[in-house]
């Protein structure tokens, strides 16, 4: 299977915990600047990149998933203790 622009995209986003300009991941990817904001805008509708600021200025990154706080997570716990087999 062939991989597409998205794909490219999302696996060198989701390589490294940092953010990326448009140009930047373009030159990377060894793709134009048009391909990379449109697969990137996909990326963004989709829920898969996180966009920070707007316009030429935003730089991407991935999604970073919110840590659950340790009493919420023993409160979770204890709420699920003898439900789950």
């Amino acid at each position: 299977m062939q991989e597409t622009y998205r794909m490219r995209i999302l696996r060198l986003i989701n390589s490294e915990d940092r953010v990326f300009s448009g140009k930047e991941i373009a030159r990377i990817c060894d793709l134009s600047y048009k391909q990379t904001i449109d697969a990137l805008d996909g990326l963004h509708n989709y829920g898969m990149v996180q966009r920070i600021g707007r316009k030429y200025r935003a730089k991407w990154c991935r999604i970073k998933q919110p840590e659950i706080p340790a009493l919420d997570l023993m409160m979770l716990r204890l709420a699920n203790k003898g439900r789950i087999a």
